[in-house]
C-alpha cells in the first residue's frame, strides 16, 4: 500500500471531483441570486439547508449501493439487475422524504414566518420536484461510481455546472421574466439536473451490457443494502436539521444583511469541506485495510499524510475561492473576516474527520457519536450566549462552530490515540 502525499492524492482527486461538483452547483446558484437582492440570497440558504435534510437519506442509499457495485464489479449482470431495482428504491423515498418534510415545512408556518419564510414557502412546489430528480440521479451516480465511471461522472457534472450557471444568469439577467429570482434559480437547477440524468443514463446504457435474461434479484439482498444506510444518514441528518434550524433562528432575530451574509460563507465553507469529506473516504479505505491486515506500523504514517495532503487542497481551493470573491464583489472587510474564522473551522475539520474515521474502522461508534453530542451541545450553548453579547451576529454563529470543532478535536483526538496505540484490544 501507497502512503506517500502524492498517492494518496490521487487516489482520492475523483472524491474531490464529485464532491465539488455538488458543492458548486450550490455555489453557482448563491453568486447569481446575490447581484438580486439580500431577502433572495438569504431564501436561498434557507432552501438549500432544506434541500440538504431532504437529501440526507438519498446520500446514504448512494453510498451503499456504491459500495455493493465496487464489491460485485465482476458481475455485470448481478449489478445491472441491481442497479435497475434500485431506481424505484430510490423514488419510493424521494417521494416520502418530499412529503413528509413539506408537510413539516407548512406545519411550522403555524407559529412561525416572516417575510425569507414566506417566499421559501411559496417556492416548495417547485422544491420538490428538484428532490425527486437529485434522488433519481443519485441512483446513476451510485451505479457509475460503483463500477469505476469518475470520469464520466466528472465530465456530467462539469457540464451540469455550466448549463447551471448559463441558464441562471440568462433568465436572471437578459431575459426579465415576471417571476421570483428565486424561482428563476431553482427552475435553472431542476433542468440541468434533467439533462445530467439524460446524460447518465446514456453513459450507463452504452457502457453495460443488455440483460436478455435478468438474474433474479432477492429482496432480501435489496433490503439489506437499504438498512445499511439507516445509521450512517442519522448523523447527517441531524446535522444539516442542525443547519435548518439554524437558518430559522438567524432569519428571525438577524438582520436581513447578516443572514445573506452568512448564506454566501456557508456556501464557501461546503466548498472547503469537499477535501476533508474525499479524504476521510480514503481514511476509510485505507484505515480498513491496514486494520484487517494488521499493519500497525503504518497507521500514523498514512494518519498524517492524509491530514497534510487535504489541508494542501483545502488550502489551494480557499486561496481560489479568496480571488473568486475579491473579483465579483471586491474588498469586504467583514467578509474577510468570516472567511478567516471558516478557515480556521475547516483546518480543525480535518483532523476531527480523519480521527473520526478511524474511530469508525476500529467500530468504536460510541466514541463517535459522543462527539457529535459534545460538538452539538458545544456549539448550542455557544451561539445561545455569543448572539446576545456580540454585536455581529454571523461573526457570533462561526466563532460557535469553530469552538464546538475544538472540543470535539480534543476529544477526538484523544480516544483516537488511545484506541490504535490498545491494538491488541
Amino acid at each position: 500500500m501507497k502512503t506517500d502525499k502524492l498517492s494518496l492524492f490521487k487516489y482520492t482527486l475523483p472524491l474531490i471531483f464529485c464532491g465539488l461538483a455538488e458543492q458548486l452547483l450550490l455555489l453557482s446558484d448563491v453568486f447569481l441570486i446575490s447581484f438580486k437582492g439580500e431577502i433572495y440570497l438569504a431564501t436561498i440558504g434557507l432552501i438549500d439547508a432544506f434541500l440538504l435534510c431532504s437529501l440526507s437519506y438519498g446520500f446514504s442509499l448512494n453510498d451503499s449501493f456504491q459500495n455493493f457495485y465496487s464489491r460485485n464489479i465482476d458481475k455485470p449482470i448481478l449489478t445491472k439487475s441491481i442497479f435497475q431495482k434500485s431506481i424505484n428504491v430510490f423514488l419510493k423515498h424521494a417521494f416520502i422524504v418530499s412529503t413528509l418534510f413539506s408537510i413539516i415545512a407548512y406545519l411550522v408556518s403555524n407559529f412561525y414566518s416572516n417575510d425569507i419564510y414566506q417566499l421559501f414557502l411559496e417556492n416548495i412546489p417547485i422544491v420538490i420536484p428538484i428532490i425527486i430528480l437529485n434522488y433519481i440521479s443519485m441512483s446513476m451516480n451510485s451505479f457509475l461510481l460503483g463500477l469505476g465511471n469518475t470520469k464520466a461522472i466528472g465530465i456530467i457534472s462539469f457540464i451540469c455546472i455550466v448549463i447551471n450557471a448559463l441558464l441562471g444568469y440568462v433568465f436572471l439577467f437578459e431575459i426579465k421574466l415576471q417571476i421570483s429570482p428565486v424561482a428563476i434559480i431553482l427552475y435553472s437547477s431542476m433542468i440541468a439536473e434533467a439533462i445530467g440524468i439524460i446524460m447518465m443514463w446514456k453513459v450507463i446504457r452504452k457502457l453495460t451490457p443488455k440483460i436478455f435474461n435478468p438474474e433474479p434479484t432477492k429482496q432480501k439482498l435489496l433490503l439489506t443494502i437499504r438498512k445499511a444506510s439507516y445509521y450512517p444518514a442519522l448523523p447527517e441528518l441531524s446535522f444539516h436539521i442542525g443547519s435548518l434550524i439554524l437558518f430559522l433562528f438567524c432569519s428571525k432575530y438577524f438582520e436581513l444583511s447578516e443572514v445573506a451574509l452568512l448564506t454566501m460563507i456557508l456556501s464557501y465553507w461546503g466548498v472547503l469541506l469537499v477535501p476533508t469529506e474525499a479524504f476521510s473516504e480514503t481514511a476509510l479505505n485505507h484505515f480498513s485495510s491496514i486494520y484487517s491486515k494488521k499493519n500497525i506500523e503504518l497507521y500514523q504514517v498514512l494518519k498524517d499524510n492524509i491530514i497534510k495532503t487535504s489541508l494542501l487542497v483545502s488550502g489551494g481551493i480557499l486561496l481560489i475561492l479568496y480571488i473568486l470573491d475579491y473579483f465579483l464583489y471586491g474588498i469586504d472587510i467583514d467578509k474577510l473576516v468570516l472567511l478567516m474564522i471558516v478557515s480556521m473551522i475547516v483546518f480543525i475539520a480535518n483532523f476531527n474527520e480523519i480521527f473520526s474515521t478511524s474511530l469508525i474502522v476500529r467500530l468504536k461508534n460510541n466514541l463517535f457519536a459522543t462527539s457529535k453530542v459534545i460538538y452539538g451541545s458545544t456549539a448550542v450553548i455557544s451561539i445561545v450566549t455569543l448572539t446576545f453579547f456580540w454585536s455581529s451576529a454571523a461573526i457570533s454563529i462561526l466563532l460557535s462552530l469553530l469552538f464546538a470543532q475544538i472540543a470535539m478535536y480534543f476529544f477526538l483526538k484523544t480516544k483516537s490515540n488511545k484506541v490504535w496505540k490498545n491494538w491488541s484490544k
